[in-house]
């Protein structure tokens, strides 16, 4: 047998080179319906379980056997577990085991009731390692002996007599469904031509698109078995008038079985076609895992076109298309051929893998053979699709849906691109014209024989890559986009895209990304100057909405951009520096996710700003529940008030909102637990102890802040209710928070979520002074305060991002006045025990405008750029706010005491805040 492949080596030890396949290729996903004898063999249960785990399940067929095994060395070849022999060559696959044994495995029967259960379970490729002994063109298509007799005879040697009722509308449906049928092509040494079932398109060529015919090559002689070496191998069953449809495979195997005289394991070669078709089943397997959008049809083609040329040059008699490759045919196919595609044009129906706008994709489909042959390629489908080798059949490529990259060096095929569809190019020479309805985007040094362009299409490339059309470029009023594949200054790059023989027509020149671009037609060239366009410019040019908080981010990629602007022209390492190749990304719009839009917002780190009004909040929420804590004590209290202890729950939830910023909501949960006294008379004095914690989430991609508190208050209040109406109360506080902040961050590969974590410092103080009208039972309270807070928010640094953030610490306050009226009513009961009920309003004013903005800088900036801090912005602290409140406190026992507030806080344009809180005391 002549070998005739200068790039593989045949290797005994791996003879359908399916060793290097990639290792997550491994068939998971697909389900192959597997006919055959044994499987309900019950001594091979052990079998089945050793050699397949959990992924083969054996079909109700009625079929039993007591000696069949068969069955079960085809299927490992298809998918068993990595062993000693390395045989199962897709060994995740899914298998649907149907036992079709007669005559307790004398022979094998399939029926339309099982293949219809197959079918109906999922199955769409089918191994049939069985078959009638004699060859195809041992049977007639005639279905009378005479047809020009009066009275015909039927022949008995018609081809569809030999097959079970039903059998031949099966599978003429099915392939028409995208069945995939694959056959051993038989076991008789001298016999030219396959056994009828696999030969079975010679009589039904419609079947050929969903049909393959496998034959083997095994050893020589008996005496032979074991020996795998090429020049030991011949043929059983040859392909015949079934070479179109037919490949080769090794049919000798090791394999470790239960045996059923000694009922122990024993290891035994197996020869023919039987061994051989699964190992191809296996590889369609792998095909459909890697590209689940193939029609059977083109897995076929895939597998055939990939098979390595033995014997007679091309497909022949003997081997079909040639040896089994499984790792070439996991990388796509290598013909597009007239016999593997019913003379019609390939028609790849690629789904959408994650393409984003501009094209580049996370994990593209991709053929990486070259591609030869004799019909066109039209391609459909959103997704994207490779062709990295090169290509060179004949027929037409028309891009009709979605994006085809060609990175290959030759390509021979004349190219349409049709509107909305893309075409990507990398130093690619083309032997005909491109013909461009759509996207065409050109990266490299690319030629090309003719280029025309619609008035809809667009030419779209990097300032260092050429068109060069070795004949007529027509450009007719298209528009023709140019990007830099490097960072770009405002100082601006020349380049000249286009050149050609001869150029018709005026095209419009855009920037395609953050640039702006001016060019002319000169010499038959198209000229260009690219410049770096003010990000804030192009913010406002291209993005429909536009608030503070996307123009801050421009503002500070501006600042950045201008750093790197001025020291470019000194330090020129600075053009390969991290931060620089990020932000030329940026420029192209690769970073990109989903829109613009959504990139401004994620590069504005307001969270950092915005949150900090949370942890003013929770200030503002413990000097409420402590103020509404002395308030009872000076008001409810008898004049021998003792020493008591207490505890509170807090729980509280809010709105941050400002116009132009992102949204966020609160929720806090908090406790308190102190101890007060009279520490004089009219003195009451207590120190409480706080947990807190808090989070926030904004929207727009704001992310998310969690942050745990923990705190300590002094209080006193001098003078109560039973002594003078003047009163004088106040609390002096000292807390650390510490946040984690998560937000979803622009970076070189793909946007992924960060955590952050920066310590907090708290200072609050507050002091209120009123004065008590009592009437009876009821009491209205005139009151005044001042609050005091400072919050010292700690470093941080978003790390593994070019584009996250780092600031040095920085600190916050704010001091306001308050003035407001308390109310309380006092109901007693008949057991000397009594509830008071209180309720307030106060209105606060800020002294000062606090916006909790910060100064950052990039990471990837840290350390290497000069005057590239800018300033963050995010919602800020009101100037006023007005609270409103109720709360109860109730004497359950003379010595205990349970109250209940409701606070809320309404604020202008910036939200609200609900606290509700409750707690307990006893005295001492």
């Amino acid at each position: 047998m002549i070998w005739r492949d200068k790039f593989r080596k045949y290797d005994p030890n791996d003879p359908n080179n399916k060793n290097a396949i990639e290792n997550k290729l491994n068939g998971e996903g697909v389900l192959v319906g597997v006919l055959d004898s044994g499987f309900n063999n019950p001594f091979m249960g052990d079998d089945i379980r050793t050699k397949f785990g959990g992924h083969a399940a054996i079909m109700k067929t009625g079929r039993v056997t007591f000696t069949g095994t068969h069955g079960i060395s085809v299927s490992e070849m298809i998918a068993g577990n990595k062993d000693r022999h390395n045989n199962g060559v897709a060994p995740r696959t899914r298998l649907l085991l149907a036992d079709i044994s007669i005559g307790n495995a004398s022979g094998v029967s399939p029926s339309l009731d099982i293949y219809n259960a197959l079918w109906h379970n999922g199955a769409r490729i089918f191994n049939q390692s069985f078959g009638v002994t004699k060859m195809v063109t041992g049977f007639s298509k005639d279905l009378f002996i005479d047809n020009t007799r009066f009275f015909k005879k039927t022949n008995a040697n018609y081809y569809a007599h030999q097959f079970n009722h039903g059998l031949l509308d099966f599978y003429r449906d099915k392939v028409k469904q995208d069945g995939l049928f694959i056959w051993a092509a038989g076991n008789e040494r001298n016999d030219p031509n396959p056994s009828l079932e696999p030969g079975l398109p010679h009589f039904e060529p419609d079947l050929k698109k969903g049909w393959i015919s496998v034959v083997a090559v095994a050893a020589r002689h008996q005496n032979g078995l074991g020996n795998f070496n090429w020049n030991n191998l011949k043929p059983y069953s040859q392909a015949g008038v079934a070479k179109d449809w037919s490949i080769t495979a090794v049919g000798d195997y090791r394999f470790d079985i239960h045996d059923l005289e000694t009922a122990r394991k024993v290891t035994m070669i197996q020869s023919g076609s039987s061994f051989s078709a699964p190992a191809v089943t296996g590889t369609a397997a792998l095909v459909k895992q890697k590209y689940p959008w193939m029609t059977n049809e083109q897995i076929k083609m895939t597998i055939l076109s990939t098979a390595t040329d033995i014997g007679a040059e091309g497909v022949d008699d003997v081997f079909g298309w040639g040896l089994l490759d499984v790792e070439k045919a996991t990388k796509g196919p290598a013909r597009f051929d007239k016999r593997l595609t019913d003379e019609k044009d390939v028609v790849l129906n690629v789904d959408n893998n994650n393409a984003n706008y501009y094209g580049y994709n996370y994990n593209p489909y991709q053929f990486e053979n070259d591609i030869s042959g004799d019909v066109g390629l039209v391609k459909k489908g959103n997704g994207h699709l490779i062709l990295s080798g090169n290509s060179t059949f004949t027929g037409k490529t028309e891009l009709q849906q979605g994006s085809l990259a060609i990175y290959g060096k030759h390509y021979y095929s004349p190219m349409v691109i049709k509107e909305n569809s893309s075409l990507y190019t990398r130093d690619t020479d083309f032997r005909h014209a491109i013909e461009n309805h759509g996207y065409y985007y050109n990266n490299g040094r690319t030629s090309v024989n003719n280029y025309r362009a619609t008035p809809m299409a667009k030419l779209i490339t990097s300032n260092d890559a050429k068109l060069v059309v070795n004949g007529e470029a027509d450009l007719n009023g298209s528009k023709v986009a140019l990007y830099s594949k490097e960072y770009v200054t405002n100082n601006g790059v020349l380049s000249m895209p286009l050149v050609a023989q001869a150029i018709k027509g005026v095209p419009i020149i855009e920037p395609h990304g953050m640039y702006s671009v001016v060019g002319n037609l000169e010499d038959n060239a198209l000229h260009v100057e690219l410049k770096r366009e003010n990000v804030l410019s192009y913010l406002k040019s291209n993005v429909k909405f536009v608030d503070v908080m996307r123009e801050n981010a421009a503002e500070a990629m501006e600042k950045t951009m201008v750093a790197i602007d001025n020291q470019l022209p000194t330090y020129r390492s600075l053009l390969s520096a991290p931060i620089t190749k990020v932000l030329a990304e940026l420029q192209q719009g690769k970073l990109n996710d989903k829109n613009e839009e959504s990139t401004f917002d994620k590069l504005s780190g307001q969270i950092y700003a915005s949150a900090q009004a949370l942890t003013f909040q929770n200030a503002e929420a413990v000097n409420k529940d402590l103020s509404n804590r002395l308030d009872t004590l000076g008001t409810s209290a008898d004049p021998t008030l003792a020493s008591g202890a207490w505890a509170s729950a807090i729980y509280a939830n809010g709105k941050l909102t400002q116009p132009g910023f992102g949204e966020g909501k609160t929720q806090t949960l908090a406790g308190q637990v102190g101890a007060d006294t009279m520490a004089a008379d009219d003195v009451i004095v207590g120190a409480a102890m706080n947990y807190s914690k808090a989070n926030v989430t904004f929207n727009r991609y704001g992310g998310n802040s969690q942050a745990k508190g923990v705190g300590v208050s002094l209080y006193s209040r001098l003078n109560n209710i039973y002594s003078t109406p003047v009163y004088l109360q106040g609390r002096l506080g000292f807390g650390s928070v510490n946040s984690d902040v998560e937000r979803e961050l622009v970076q070189e590969t793909q946007q992924q979520k960060r955590k952050v974590n920066h310590r907090d410092k708290v200072i609050s103080a507050y002091i209120e002074s009123g004065y008590n009208l009592k009437q009876n039972d009821f009491t209205v309270t005139p009151f005044m305060g001042i609050a005091y807070d400072n919050v010292i928010r700690g470093a941080f640094t978003e790390t593994n991002s070019q584009l996250g953030l780092t600031a040095p610490k920085q600190a916050y306050a704010q001091t306001s006045g308050l003035v407001g009226l308390r109310v309380a009513r006092q109901l007693r009961y008949a057991n000397g025990m009594k509830t008071t009920l209180q309720g307030y309003v106060n209105h606060q004013v800020a002294f000062n405008r606090q916006d909790l903005s910060y100064t950052a800088k990039y990471t990837g900036a840290n350390n290497v750029l000069n005057h590239a801090d800018f300033k963050v912005k995010g919602i800020g602290l009101v100037k006023n706010k007005t609270w409103l409140g109720i709360g109860s406190t109730t004497e359950i026992t003379p010595n205990t005491t349970w109250y209940v507030n409701y606070d809320l806080k309404l604020e202008n344009t910036k939200g609200y805040n609900n606290v509700v809180s409750t707690g307990i005391r006893v005295k001492f």
